[in-house]
């Protein structure tokens, strides 16, 4: 799979390492350190470096995954899928002409040196999109909601989170989609399974992200109310979550080798 993919108005770069100190790490702990940036997010804001490392070991992959490196692990499975953990930093193409003068004599003289000698453009840092494995950890749904991983399934976890200043823009939406059309393409990259299916869970009282998830190419699959299970979540303790599920398979080899 390309480790960047490029939009009308984003670029999105993979990343496979955030060690502190690297720009990596500061897009996010930037983004893991905003109070409304994280107002939906289960995981607690970063207020600390340390924080935000620890949110990183839960959305980047391992490289290790050798049955002898896990073998004290309760899950072996769980921890072989770590490797299958995908997280895109997604950044703003600025415009050139932003802050530029608007004379017509200047801005022909710019166009001619921009011909002459082409700039990359400037980009900015938004927000996140990851795809991680769904393991012991995360919420059990219903069959009907979600189905179960296998030995020759495996379940993703979609994930994403912007910046303030990027909200309202159609970001989210034009990210996402990027996201699941780039790694639907590229089968090899879920090796060994031949089934590969991303769920969303999207509370009901998140309108934004419900209307995000109402332009991608995810399907609405029901609605699953979770009662006392309390969860600090937008500002307070919740006993009782109405959760909006969605879900699609990203690879389906199945349906080709049945039909061969």
């Amino acid at each position: 799979m390309d480790t960047s993919i490029s939009t009308p108005r984003l670029q999105l770069t993979v990343i496979t390492a955030a060690e502190r100190g690297s720009p990596e790490f500061e897009w996010v702990h930037q983004l893991r350190s905003d109070k409304q940036a994280t107002w939906w997010s289960i995981l607690p804001r970063s207020e600390t470096p340390e924080d935000t490392e620890k949110a990183i070991q839960k959305i980047l992959p391992t490289t290790n995954t050798s049955l002898e490196a896990h073998k004290d692990a309760l899950n072996i499975d769980d921890e072989r899928r770590k490797a299958h953990r995908v997280t895109f930093a997604v950044h703003e193409i600025r415009n050139d002409d932003d802050g530029c003068n608007s004379g017509q004599d200047h801005n022909q003289g710019r166009v001619q040196r921009q011909a002459e000698h082409p700039r990359p453009h400037e980009t900015r840092f938004i927000g996140l999109v990851a795809l991680v494995h769904v393991d012991a950890d995360n919420l059990v749904l219903p069959e009907h909601l979600s189905p179960s991983a296998s030995e020759t399934s495996l379940i993703l976890e979609l994930s994403y989170s912007f910046l303030p200043d990027a909200w309202g823009k159609g970001y989210a939406t034009e990210s996402v989609n990027a996201v699941l059309a780039a790694c639907g393409r590229c089968v090899s990259l879920w090796s060994p399974y031949a089934q590969v299916y991303v769920r969303a869970i999207v509370n009901g009282e998140n309108r934004p992200s419900l209307r995000v998830m109402e332009k991608t190419a995810m399907v609405k699959k029901g609605v699953y109310e979770l009662n006392d299970r309390p969860v600090f979540l937008a500002g307070k303790i919740r006993q009782h979550h109405v959760l909006h599920i969605y879900g699609m398979y990203l690879v389906d080899q199945t349906i080709t080798q049945g039909t061969m």
